[in-house]
């Protein structure tokens, strides 16, 4: 949250999920292990935000545990969030209501919601834009890919795939990213 919130202001969004070496029940480690949610909430990145015409950036970073007592049955429920067979895991669904919740209840413009992940991260990121078409205004998927197949017993054919496109069409390879060029 910036600093200077205030409520009759507009402010962007990022939502940056981490990669699976910081899932940990300890939110620091979410935090800290990739540096990204620091850099975008730092006064550096808050003050572009604000020459490109926003109050600032709310920066969300869900910490995700890695396993989940979920019942007798699956004491270990693994809460990874994409794997390498196009599948989620119901932390997915959870992170939509965390940024339904904080999108109901900040003064967020609707229009300056911006997706970020890291390796599994990157790839939660492409599978929950695909879920609600045009909710992100750009995505910054990184070191991530999926296989072009849906049998986890087929070779992958090494395809990578990245996009990081604006509603608009453009291209976002400007410097801080996530910002309009």
């Amino acid at each position: 949250m910036p600093k200077d919130y205030n409520a009759h202001k507009r402010y962007g969004l990022v939502l940056h999920i981490h990669d699976a070496g910081s899932m940990s029940s300890d939110p620091m480690l979410t935090l800290t292990e990739s540096q990204a949610a620091a850099n975008y909430a730092s006064d550096k990145f808050q003050n572009e935000a604000k020459k490109q015409g926003l109050d600032g950036i709310i920066v969300v970073c869900p910490a995700i545990t890695e396993f989940y007592n979920m019942d007798k049955d699956n004491p270990h429920y693994s809460l990874r969030m994409a794997r390498d067979n196009w599948t989620l895991s119901c932390a997915a669904p959870a992170i939509w209501e965390l940024m339904d919740y904080i999108t109901a209840n900040y003064s967020i413009d609707r229009n300056r919601i911006y997706g970020n992940g890291q390796s599994m991260g990157g790839m939660t990121i492409m599978a929950m834009a695909a879920q609600r078409d045009n909710y992100f205004a750009a995505l910054l998927p990184m070191s991530c890919k999926w296989g072009n197949n849906f049998n986890k017993d087929y070779p992958f054919n090494g395809t990578a795939y990245a996009l990081s496109v604006s509603k608009a069409g453009r291209c976002l390879c400007s410097m801080p990213p996530f910002l309009p060029v």
